[in-house]
């Protein structure tokens, strides 16, 4: 196992599969199991199911295509959880780190508040050099 073996987790899902006859590509996709029983979390989308198991669906002929099944890789959290980690952005939307619910305070605990909250150019400016005339490195000037 490679080390980047350690932070991949296969992940499988099914759909239920319906397209219009006339319109191939065009139809609808249902979550499901791997048996084919839906997962309907929208009133919507169960009466969109029903429809299709008739055979018809909005007046047209649509034609089930069976269960398909979906393998895709996703990266997990580099710090060990086996959760799938998000991008965290600052207040002003520029990114900052990969975290999951591990994590999370961890991480974001090493930023100063307000680069989490909110902040202006003012309040992250920090002198380069000290006070006083410039250092000029080269005569020729």
């Amino acid at each position: 196992m490679s080390i980047t073996d350690e932070f991949v987790k296969e992940v499988v899902t099914y759909m239920r599969v319906f397209e219009y006859e006339n319109e191939r590509g065009a139809g609808c996709a249902f979550d499901c199991d791997e048996d084919g029983t839906p997962v309907l979390k929208f009133a919507e989308a169960r009466a969109n199911y029903e429809g299709c198991l008739t055979g018809y669906l909005h007046g047209e002929r649509i034609i089930d295509k069976g269960i398909r099944k979906h393998v895709k890789e996703v990266f997990l959290c580099d710090c060990g959880s086996g959760e799938v980690p998000w991008r965290e952005y600052d207040a002003q939307g520029i990114y900052l780190c990969k975290v999951c619910n591990e994590c999370i305070d961890d991480r974001l605990g090493r930023y100063r508040p307000e680069i989490l909250t909110g902040y202006t150019q003012a309040d992250v400016d920090e002198p380069i050099e000290p006070d006083g005339e410039p250092v000029i490195a080269d005569d020729r000037y």
